[in-house]
């Protein structure tokens, strides 16, 4: 229902509106074409609403402290203001409860793919851990079986090139100079 502009009085945009009662602004302007909420066409073809309309919506009561109350659609006479702004509060809180519930059923999943993820990780940590105890135990085995054969005061035993393929036991053993002078 459009209605001509009153002098000084305050406007709300449908982004206003929708923000008071949680709704997309495309839903305010869908409900002021339907003429369920009062608002006024500007020359550019936009809506506005009176401030003090919107407010009537809300319990008076209750106005100040930012909660809605929904007017009973029993207690309103059919066709009445009271029954309109039930109407439009009815719809908004649906729309508002099925926006909250589906955000809630996102953040499930978000949660359920959170937790799977964390205990693939969880599983896959726990069998590296169990790999490293398994090579730290032998390493120590094997340290503690070469260790026992050696005296505290004794060199490590001098492996013979012919024995090992790796590059640092490639390189020829040098006389000890001690010994050289000691037969001289």
């Amino acid at each position: 229902m459009n209605r001509q502009p009153e002098p000084k009085a305050e406007y709300l945009t449908p982004a206003a509106v929708a923000a008071i009662f949680f709704v997309d602004p495309k839903t305010v302007t869908r409900w002021a074409t339907a003429g369920k909420l009062p608002a006024i066409r500007t020359p550019g073809g936009h809506h506005r609403f009176l401030k003090s309309d919107v407010m009537a919506l809300l319990d008076p009561v209750h106005a100040d402290a930012g909660l809605l109350t929904v007017p009973s659609i029993a207690d309103a006479a059919p066709g009445s203001p009271a029954a309109s702004a039930a109407a439009v509060i009815a719809e908004a809180a649906a729309v508002a409860l099925e926006a909250e519930a589906h955000a809630a059923g996102d953040a499930v999943v978000v949660a359920a793919s959170a937790l799977e993820s964390a205990e693939a990780e969880a599983t896959r940590t726990a069998s590296e851990a169990r790999q490293a105890r398994i090579l730290a135990s032998a390493h120590a085995a094997y340290a503690d079986s070469v260790t026992k054969d050696w005296a505290p005061h004794a060199q490590p035993p001098r492996v013979p090139v012919a024995q090992t393929s790796s590059p640092q036991a490639q390189i020829p053993e040098q006389p000890n100079p001690a010994a050289v002078a000691h037969q001289g």
